[in-house]
């Protein structure tokens, strides 16, 4: 089938073809305008971005096409003091020299800036400025050849969109930052809060910190929505993307959020009144194109309407609920799916005529479905709203409407009784409402109900209480009046909305009772109008609610008790100590939950503090916790100056305490080192006499030297005779033996002296194998790992590395790790009576670093006890045996002071290894 159509199309485009180069060729190229665009944010900034987006598509459309210099301030993320002090010595550097046709300003802060610098830098260049907020045609006065177009944004209209959504809305919330931007809304902010008058409460979130703004969006109230103005910058200074705006927002509270510019939608925002970035720069590029065309600057007038767009995200109306019927006419929905027909209508337009019936029984369908959806939704919604206007009955009736009721029940079979009733309803400031047992129609209403309802008596007598109780209906009523025309009851009292002629609803509680009136049964109604006695109980639970929130966010124990000692609240740590429900805790004793005991305990301050209402603190040991504490009593007089009530604290100062014995530790360690020095010293002396003296004997029995043979000849001694002797008794062993006792002896003394002295924590080249090995001395010189711990009869197993670099660390340190490690290892081993103990002390070189392994075959250790080994204080020794503090010490000095590591491998019977990582370089 052929298409002239599309043929007449194609030739026409040959033809704009064939002559448009002709066209090109024909005509000179005129110079391109010079054109400077000054942006007051940065690059990746969303609403810049649109910005520019619309300016260059605006510019493009010039011939010849501009060239553009772009600039980006990037003001809002620096301060401006110092930012601008720079900037202008940058533009004066890059553009003095040059010559400019236009120049744009984007945002406030570009025009701030630029409009001091005008006459100095650019004189005489024409100026389009943009997105400004707060503009007054006083800032430019003085400067010719300067126009532009306003930003402004509505946030009145915002709210409005909002309120068409959610009509039941009772509070706006309203967010912004101290930035140029956030506050030039401020004033516009006030005058809309003014417009809406009491239709919605504001919530003023201005210049939080990011942790002030994360607790006011988590204790928004019921029926509050947020709207977004801007928090670009918290008060501490930290600077916010957008992104990070909306996930803050959205992670700290349900509500929906409202923004006034379009950067925020497809965000997480259901919309508003938006300002786009992208019109403002098409309108401020299309003023720019009549400027650079020779058009008089004094025709164009600045812009003062901003182009504000209603528009809503289809995807969070969805999700928040939001009908799309309560949006007002001309909204622009985004992100809505569209049908099959605008999905599909090329397609659809370009089948077979045949198929067009089948395509519009499809489309009839797909409408029927629709409507079949929104009408389920909208039953919904009412069935909702129905939910929501029952409310709870009370059980309390006021002292004036009680004195009615007890006067009508008196003076109900008398004229006279009657007619004084009448003049007591008449003048009573309750709602009075008289109506039959059978219509239900009013027979009398009494003036106070008149003047509140806003209909006139006539009117109302054609009417009964159901036309002005929105939220009951007629089998609803029949309910609530049977058992008065059973007789089981003789009043009944419930709370319900009243509607006012105007159509305004207020709620009131009622008490009907039957009576008669004229010989006629009629039922009395008396209502009360609590709207305000509401409000102050929703206000009362609130403050309530707070004061909770504040007294179990305390992390010490936090007890009051009455004058008999009793706890009467508890906090949330007192709770989750003791684990217990806090409601288990109220009406008992404090000594019987924490103690167990039957009394109080006898050093308790509550006992102080009873006696002299002062407040007192005692540090007390709680045995069941294995914790101290620091116990304070603090007495709550009331108005007349006595004791209500006791505030007991109760603060967990365990770690300090333990801090305290570390520090007596340390100083205990440090006499005892001193102590070791000088035994060391005094040991030392006699050492060195008895090696002189062995080898003197040595020098003085040799037959080689030539004084001694003369002595010896002298005296009728053969030198050579006693040297034969000595070996053959085997006095040379032993004196062999004298020496090397002795050196052993001084080595000992040397490494104690070393280990002992006070060190300067300094650094040092070492031999890694021969810290070991010191450290092995040391062990098998220590007494209990001799005779206790029998450390001689241990395996000592050495692989050792002999390639190791020199290792550059604090060599006592070291030795004391390695020390350490040894000694708890053989400890280890002779607690289980291991057959055949076995210490593997092992070296090698890792990329680089030095790992130290020490390895036992001892009954190793589970994987709980693996995660407390290196706390301070753990030990699994007797009392005596150990302080907890020699893994805790040998890990700040690895990790800490050399910046290794160090960790323990092991399983419960299969011994344990410690291994230990320096790096070769500090």
């Amino acid at each position: 089938m052929k298409k002239p159509a599309n043929h007449s199309f194609v030739l026409l485009v040959l033809l704009f073809l064939l002559l448009s180069p002709l066209t090109v060729i024909g005509q000179p190229k005129d110079t391109a305008p010079r054109v400077l665009i000054l942006l007051s944010y940065d690059q990746k900034n969303p609403w810049t971005a649109a910005l520019l987006e619309g300016l260059e598509a605006g510019l493009a459309t010039a011939e010849p096409e501009p060239e553009l210099y772009i600039e980006y301030m990037d003001s809002k993320r620096h301060s401006q003091e110092v930012l601008f002090s720079q900037l202008k010595k940058l533009y004066r550097t890059k553009y003095g020299a040059m010559t400019f046709d236009l120049i744009i300003l984007g945002d406030n802060n570009a025009f701030d800036f630029f409009l001091p610098l005008r006459t100095s830098l650019f004189p005489g260049v024409p100026v389009v400025f943009c997105g400004v907020n707060n503009f007054f045609p006083a800032s430019i006065e003085g400067h010719d050849k300067i126009t532009g177009v306003v930003e402004k944004s509505n946030i009145l209209e915002t709210i409005q969109l909002a309120l068409s959504l959610q009509p039941d809305t009772r509070h706006v919330a309203v967010l912004s930052d101290n930035t140029p931007t956030g506050l030039a809304y401020r004033k516009e902010l006030l005058e809309s809060m003014s417009a809406l008058g009491n239709r919605v409460s504001f919530i003023d979130l201005f210049n939080q910190t990011e942790k002030e703004l994360i607790r006011s969006l988590a204790d928004l109230p019921q029926k509050s929505i947020v709207l977004l103005i801007s928090f670009y910058r918290d008060r501490n200074g930290k600077q916010l993307s957008i992104r990070e705006q909306l996930q803050l927002i959205q992670n700290n509270t349900s509500h929906p959020v409202y923004a006034l510019w379009d950067l925020y939608l497809g965000r997480g925002i259901v919309g508003g009144a938006l300002s786009t970035g992208h019109s403002q720069g098409k309108d401020t590029a299309l003023l720019g194109l009549r400027i650079l065309a020779g058009e008089d600057m004094n025709q164009l007038s600045v812009l003062q309407t901003s182009p504000n767009i209603p528009t809503v995200d289809y995807r969070m109306m969805q999700q928040h609920g939001l009908a799309l019927k309560r949006l007002p006419e001309g909204t622009v929905i985004l992100n809505k799916p569209g049908s099959f027909y605008s999905d599909h209508k090329q397609i659809i337009w370009l089948t077979l005529l045949l198929l067009l019936l089948q395509t519009l029984i499809i489309v009839f369908l797909i409408h029927t479905i629709r409507r079949r959806r929104l009408a389920e939704l909208q039953l919904q919604e009412q069935k909702d709203h129905l939910q929501d206007l029952v409310t709870q009955q009370t059980a309390e009736l006021s002292a004036t409407n009680t004195e009615l009721l007890e006067k009508v029940t008196s003076l109900n079979n008398s004229l006279q009784q009657e007619e004084n009733l009448t003049r007591i309803i008449e003048d009573s400031l309750n709602e009075i409402f008289l109506f039959d047992t059978t219509s239900y129609k009013f027979v009398f209403v009494n003036t106070g109900a008149l003047q509140n309802i806003g209909y006139t008596m006539d009117e109302l007598l054609e009417m009964t209480p159901l036309d002005i109780k929105p939220d009951i209906k007629k089998a609803s009523f029949e309910e609530i009046i049977a058992p008065l025309l059973s007789k089981k009851q003789e009043n009944v009292v419930f709370e319900t909305l009243h509607r006012r002629k105007d159509g305004s609803t207020y709620t009131v509680e009622i008490h009907l009772q039957q009576s008669v009136y004229r010989s006629q049964p009629v039922f009395v109604s008396i209502g009360l109008d609590v709207t305000e006695r509401n409000k102050r109980e929703e206000a009362l639970l609130q403050s309530n609610g707070q004061w909770d929130r504040t007294f179990n966010s305390f992390t010490d124990i936090v007890t009051l008790q009455d004058k008999d000692l009793l706890i009467i609240k508890a906090n949330q740590a007192a709770c989750t100590t003791l684990e217990l429900p806090c409601d288990s805790i109220v009406g008992r004793h404090c000594y019987e939950l924490f103690h167990g005991a039957s009394e109080i305990c006898p050093d308790c301050p509550t006992l102080e503090t009873q006696k002299s209402l002062k407040p007192y603190s005692r540090e007390i040991y709680h045995e069941k916790l294995n914790k101290t504490f620091l116990v304070s009593a603090a007495p709550v007089l009331d108005s007349q100056g006595k004791l209500e009530y006791i505030a007991h604290v109760a603060k967990d100062i365990t770690a300090w305490k333990q801090l305290e014995d570390r520090l007596l530790l340390s100083e205990k360690m440090t006499s005892v080192a001193g102590l070791a020095a000088g035994v060391a010293h005094e040991i030392n002396t006699p050492l060195s006499g008895i090696l002189q003296s062995e080898q003197l004997i040595r020098m003085g029995l040799s037959p080689d030297t030539p004084p001694n043979l003369k002595v010896a000849e002298k005296h009728g001694v053969n030198l050579s005779s006693v040297q034969a002797y000595m070996k053959e008794q085997e006095l040379d062993f032993f004196m062999d033996g004298i020496r090397s006792s002795a050196l052993k002896a001084s080595q000992i003394i040397k490494s104690l002296l070393d280990f002992s002295r006070p060190q300067d924590g300094s650094f040092s080249t070492s031999d890694t194998n021969a810290l070991v090995k010191d450290a092995v001395a040391l062990a098998k010189s220590d007494y209990n790992l001799r005779k206790k711990h029998d450390i001689i009869n241990i395996n000592i197993v050495e692989e050792y590395d002999r390639n190791l670099p020199l290792l550059f660390c604090a060599k006592v340190e070291i030795e004391q790790v390695l020390l350490n490690l040894i000694k708890n290892a053989v400890q280890a081993m002779a607690e289980n009576k291991m057959r055949k103990p076995r210490l593997i002390l092992r070296t090698l070189q890792v990329g680089e670093v030095i790992r130290i392994e020490v390895e036992d075959n001892g009954p190793g250790m589970e994987n709980g006890l693996k995660k407390q080994i290196f706390n301070p204080f753990f030990t699994t020794k007797e009392i005596g045996e150990g302080t907890g503090l020699g893994l805790s010490v040998s890990y700040t000095i690895i990790c800490e002071k050399h910046h290794g590591k160090i960790w323990v491998e092991s399983e419960a019977g299969k011994g344990a290894r410690f291994v230990v990582e320096l790096p070769i370089k500090q």
